[in-house]
């Protein structure tokens, strides 16, 4: 996590094994018991457009990525104001 030009990034990644299933953006878990699937990605997302944000998840050489772009201003704004 780092800020730049007036921007929180927030990267995280991690291994993952085989190929995985996207649908709406977000990947599909894996778990049998579909009821616990790791961090919650359409929360995530869910946050992430709150404070008008960009949110990009990809899978690459075994490896599992989440970046998250929020605009400083916006999330510190007032609801509703984003100046």
């Amino acid at each position: 996590m780092k800020k730049e030009r007036g921007m929180l990034v927030i990267h995280f990644e991690n291994y993952c094994e085989g190929e995985l299933e996207f649908a709406d953006g977000l990947p599909v878990t894996t778990k049998k018991d579909k009821r616990y699937h790791g961090f919650g990605m359409k929360s995530i997302r869910m946050i992430v457009e709150k404070y008008g944000g960009y949110l990009s998840v990809s899978t690459q050489s075994g490896m599992f990525r989440v970046n998250i772009l929020l605009d400083m201003k916006q999330a510190h704004a007032p609801a509703g104001r984003a100046d």
